[in-house]
């Protein structure tokens, strides 16, 4: 019997809030926290003039994205199922039916999970938390500094993260640090090793 594999896309439309806020916001799945608060209307273009300079609270709060899909009657007898996120930015973690499977932190990486036993036919939620980044590297370089060159907002620390660091501002660009689902993110049906 040779591989086969079918697959529920869970990019699209998610929902998005401040970890300790109420307010709901639609999300875009692959995307980033900055370009969903810019298509809600809530922050302004961020490399219009100075801009740059209001969001900074961007990175200083976590970030929760959230939606509902659902798995058909015979998906999960026909093998095994892996969750398989292509791009987490940076501190995340997972929640599949309010249990959680994973915490990940580095960026640059593709993980997968299998998640056959938390999911169920009918309807599921995914719950992913992003932690702020900010106090976290604040945190560790308080710790132990680690040199680095950086740019006008000064955010020392960010070489603690494996986490694009241009994000935390470079001569070429703007100090905006973000989080989310930055690439395609799925249920993957494996019915062979």
């Amino acid at each position: 019997m040779g591989l086969t594999m079918q697959t529920i896309d869970l990019g699209g439309e998610w929902t998005l809030q401040q970890s300790d806020k109420k307010e709901l916001n639609k999300a875009t799945v692959p995307g980033s926290v900055h370009t969903d608060l810019l298509a809600a209307g809530k922050i302004p273009d961020p490399y219009y003039r100075d801009n740059e300079n209001s969001l900074q609270w961007v990175g200083e709060v976590g970030w929760v994205y959230t939606r509902a899909f659902d798995i058909p009657e015979n998906f999960l007898r026909q093998g095994q199922v892996l969750l398989r996120c292509e791009g987490l930015d940076t501190l995340a973690t997972i929640k599949i039916n309010s249990r959680e499977i994973a915490r990940t932190d580095n960026m640059f990486r593709t993980y997968e999970f299998n998640v056959g036993d938390i999911l169920k036919r009918g309807r599921n939620t995914i719950e992913i938390r992003f932690d702020a980044t900010i106090p976290y590297i604040k945190k560790r370089e308080a710790e132990r500094h680690l040199p680095a060159w950086k740019g006008p907002h000064d955010v020392k620390g960010g070489n603690w993260l494996r986490k694009e660091q241009c994000n935390f501002g470079w001569d070429w660009g703007p100090c905006l640090v973000t989080c989310g689902i930055w690439r395609p993110m799925r249920n993957e049906l494996v019915s062979a090793a």
